[in-house]
């Protein structure tokens, strides 16, 4: 979801992610079409806390496309938090993100799915989790009490490595997912990891 000084706009970035490499981090998103026909350039900022300060760490703005990537290169071990400057065509400005990720760990003794964390004024969720061994297929979701699905990720081959994702509250319609008690699963090289979520806010 973009937030734009302070309100919620239509345009979507989804399925942000970042992946720590060896010592630097992979960011990865989606734009929707509607985000591809109004946005000009994107810029990628980078912290180390989520709240802030953020600092351009990308060196050219990036041009809209489907799917894009930045990768971010000589990192200290350490915690950083990344998100999206998008400007539009009028030159106005809309954030997405922050989603953050641990860098300097090492490649995962275990495949685990960590606590998720829901940032405070109800920004977009952030769903981590590590991968060790082989390549293995992963899909994420998050399903209410009773076992339905809210909202699921594409199906993709990963590396071993540290991952996180963000989900954006909303669910398969697009509307924002209610408050309440919900569990989000890890599904990895044919096993299941469960976390439970609770959402305060929409």
């Amino acid at each position: 979801m973009l937030l734009n000084r302070g309100t919620t706009t239509p345009v979507m970035v989804e399925d942000l992610e970042a992946t720590a490499t060896d010592g630097g981090v992979q960011l990865r998103w989606r734009l929707s079409a509607e985000a591809r026909r109004d946005l000009r350039d994107i810029t990628v900022e980078r912290a180390t806390a989520a709240d802030g300060p953020y600092a351009l760490c990308s060196v050219a703005q990036l041009a809209p496309a489907p799917d894009m990537s930045f990768e971010d290169t000589g990192l200290k071990t350490g915690s950083y938090w990344y998100r999206l400057v998008l400007v539009s065509l009028n030159g106005s400005r809309a954030l997405a993100g922050p989603v953050g990720v641990e860098v300097g760990s090492g490649t995962p003794r275990i495949t685990a799915l960590h606590q998720p964390f829901a940032p405070a004024a109800g920004g977009p969720i952030q769903i981590r989790y590590g991968l060790a061994g082989s390549r293995m297929l992963v899909q994420l979701g998050v399903y209410d009490v009773r076992g339905r699905v809210v909202w699921r990720s594409e199906r993709s081959v990963r590396d071993p490595g540290e991952y996180t994702q963000t989900w954006d509250r909303r669910d398969r319609s697009g509307a924002p997912a209610s408050r309440g008690i919900y569990f989000v699963r890890l599904e990895a090289g044919g096993v299941s990891y469960s976390k439970k979520l609770s959402l305060l806010e929409r």
